[in-house]
């Protein structure tokens, strides 16, 4: 089982929970701006790059890249088997027998590439002809773009093994230098094939293929010692036990990421999906600041859990959820501004999309605080239900929204599914979270976000005193999340600086 947390004493005077909380908060902060820092510059780079590379590819061509890796990535979760995420919770299993920790660690990154190696190698022997009986006349050709994706999405799981070994491991460092690696060597190469070479979609989606081989090869050479191991089929059980809900959950989580753009082409021409897939870019900046809470918060979450630790819990997860509201309205007033300056005049209609997207996301992150205690109670089967609900809302809401109102169909959809997706969850798990979340305070946090959403969107449908009203707005929102937790996030940041 899961070490018990180790708390230093509370000061006199301060209560023990709150020592509990701020020690707890200073842990996340520290692990997590290692995560953070590593996810978000990553993102950062692509971002840096998308300036000059907007002036190189159309919109088509964004939509293209769009397409082939809305098409690569469920196969890609596919590939693994669930294996990265199973391991995060496996891990705990083994802490007290070495040998056998290593055993099933081994067995985990070698079923982890043979996996993917099958699955990849099926998906392009099938693909080409599966494509074509559904749809004859998709815009893009499976050879050699869908295959390029599809090999990259593939590959990564296996990369996403060892990152997830670094992380039960509490080594954020050797994290961000194979991910930073990996991803730079992506980003070095697009602008020699974009720019350079003018392969257009093609050089986008080579670039990342390469920096995923890279990536590989890395990890394999990191886990030489574990690869002759004895294969631990007790342990390799239970994580298919456990991971091929998983997968069910992943693969529709993609589907319900990426739905709307395939359902967008449809009706749409591929610039307007490209112009979708820039406002996703921004948007999705929420979904990284989840990943890289769920990267460091789960371990630690199942730590507590296992030592009884209920009310640092709650005041905990209090927190997250006021600072995770507090950031995404950040994010809703500076988006705007940041498109109009640095995009290209061709991109700026994006704007507009991504405080709805950045809402969703928030929502998202509700979600997936509910989702933690699934995990910890081994009913991964309820997160595959509740995500195949969520999918199945995601895609009717696209038909029946896209077609009359486009890209903005597309983010309502986008948002209508992760609030039915996050209510059903909280439903499914109410009784083991009863006393970890407040519904009141969810409801408050979400309110305060609404209310600035609301306020920036008329700013943008009746060209009203934008950023004035944006400030404003957000001036009001922070003042409203203070009480409901914000104030607890900033002293444990001055803890942390301290």
């Amino acid at each position: 089982m899961a070490a018990s947390l180790h708390l230093q004493p509370a000061p006199i005077g301060v209560d023990s929970s709150d020592s509990a909380v701020l020690h707890l908060g200073r842990r996340i902060l520290s692990a997590g701006a290692i995560y953070g820092l590593t996810n978000f510059g990553l993102k950062g780079l692509n971002f840096l790059l998308l300036p000059i590379v907007s002036r190189y590819l159309q919109p088509a061509d964004f939509g293209i890249v769009a397409l082939a890796e809305s098409i690569a990535a469920p196969i890609g979760m596919i590939c693994g088997l669930g294996t990265a995420t199973s391991l995060r919770r496996m891990y705990y299993e083994f802490c007290e027998d070495e040998l056998n920790r290593r055993a099933y660690i081994g067995t985990a990154v070698r079923f982890a590439f043979l996996s993917a190696t099958a699955f990849i190698l099926c998906s392009c022997l099938v693909g080409p002809f599966v494509l074509a009986h559904l749809d004859r006349s998709f815009p893009i050709p499976f050879f050699p773009l869908i295959a390029v994706a599809i090999c990259s999405a593939g590959l990564s799981q296996i990369e996403q093994t060892q990152l997830s070994i670094f992380q039960v491991q509490n080594r954020p460092g050797s994290f961000a230098v194979i991910s930073l690696a990996t991803v730079g060597l992506a980003i070095i190469m697009v602008p020699v094939l974009v720019i350079f070479f003018r392969m257009g979609a093609a050089g986008v989606l080579v670039s990342r293929f390469a920096g995923v081989v890279c990536g590989v090869v890395a990890i394999i050479w990191l886990c030489r010692s574990l690869l002759t191991t004895r294969w631990h089929w007790d342990g390799l059980h239970e994580q298919l036990r456990l991971g091929l809900p998983v997968t069910v959950f992943e693969v529709v989580n993609l589907a319900l990421i990426f739905a709307d753009r395939i359902i967008l082409q449809h009706y749409r021409p591929l610039s307007e999906v490209g112009i979708y897939s820039i406002a996703y870019s921004f948007g999705s900046l929420m979904l990284l600041l989840t990943v890289s809470l769920s990267q460091v918060w789960s371990p630690l979450f199942f730590e507590a859990s296992c030592a009884g630790q209920i009310e640092t819990l709650r005041k905990t997860s209090s927190s997250l959820m006021a600072g995770l509201a507090a950031i995404a309205s950040i994010g809703v007033v500076v988006a705007g501004p940041v498109i109009h300056t640095f995009l290209d005049a061709r991109y700026e209609s994006a704007a507009a999309l991504v405080p709805l997207i950045l809402g969703a996301y928030l929502i998202n992150s509700f979600y997936y605080l509910f989702e933690l205690q699934a995990f910890q109670q081994k009913r991964t089967s309820i997160v595959a239900v509740v995500t195949v609900f969520a999918c199945a809302i995601n895609i009717a809401t696209n038909v029946w929204l896209v077609p009359k109102w486009g890209v903005f169909g597309a983010a309502i959809a986008t948002i209508a599914a992760y609030i039915a997706q996050a209510i059903a969850m909280y439903v499914f798990v109410r009784r083991g979270i009863k006393g970890l979340y407040s519904p009141k305070l969810i409801l408050l946090n979400l309110a305060a976000f609404s209310g600035l959403l609301l306020a920036v969107e008329i700013s943008y449908r009746f060209h009203a005193a934008g950023r004035f009203t944006a400030v404003a707005a957000l001036l009001v929102t922070l003042a409203a999340l203070w009480p409901l937790g914000l104030n607890r996030v900033i002293t444990i940041a001055r803890s942390a600086v301290a």
